[in-house]
């Protein structure tokens, strides 16, 4: 939050395409997270995948797997309007999981094989066990999440049951040229999860609104004035 950043010698420095404004341009880090987990769950087209997590970065996801050719991509979250919104961005189906069982509900959708492709980034410390559940034999599991409580899974379903490849996924080493590509391109939409913009002098009320989850994502604008 400092006026000038200090940057190393050996820095990559990716210059802005022009056709992206300054919220675009903003977007660009977590936009990238986002794809690099996706490359990491290197999806196939016909892929059944599930996002489990539609925050700011899950919504990215969500159309950064479109972009593979997937058969059906279902998101997984407890917010009906991020999960009305996943809709618009190129889920085919939506899961709230305080209403239904995500695991039975992606059981019932692929036949009982499970998603070929889920990628956990809930946050949530029962998420790693759903997505377990989830994936199919021999399928991929990307665990993007950060919990902070210790997580329990049932590690059989890993290896002896299920033979699955999981994946870390964390920031967006070598995503930036093609996050910025994507949403030049109008391939990804991030101004629509941009749902508070302040200005400096806004600064306590743009923390405020952040903490308090009911918006995607917030952004703080230089040289705004108040009530623009």
């Amino acid at each position: 939050m400092a006026e000038f950043a200090l940057l190393p010698v050996q820095s990559l420095i990716h210059p802005v395409d022009p056709r992206l404004d300054i919220f675009e341009a903003a977007y660009l880090e977590p936009l990238a997270c986002a794809m690099r987990a996706v490359e990491q769950a290197q999806i196939k087209p016909g892929d059944v995948v599930v996002v489990s997590g539609i925050g700011s970065i899950g919504l990215c996801m969500i159309q950064a797997a479109r972009m593979y050719e997937p058969s059906l991509v279902i998101a997984v979250g407890t917010r009906r309007p991020r999960l009305d919104l996943a809709l618009t961005l190129g889920a085919d189906v939506v899961i709230n999981v305080r209403e239904s069982d995500p695991v039975e509900m992606v059981r019932d959708l692929t036949g009982g094989y499970g998603a070929d492709v889920c990628i956990e980034a809930s946050g949530g410390s029962e998420g790693p066990q759903q997505a377990l559940e989830m994936v199919r034999k021999m399928g991929t599991l990307v665990a993007f999440s950060s919990i902070k409580d210790k997580v329990l899974v049932n590690w059989n379903l890993v290896g002896d049951q299920k033979e699955l490849t999981i994946r870390g996924s964390h920031l967006g080493p070598n995503c930036y040229p093609k996050a910025i590509q994507a949403v030049a391109e109008g391939k990804i939409n991030v101004s629509a999860l941009v749902t508070g913009r302040y200005p400096i002098t806004g600064f306590a009320d743009a923390i405020t609104a952040a903490s308090s989850g009911e918006g995607i994502k917030t952004m703080v604008v230089p040289g705004m004035l108040e009530g623009e």
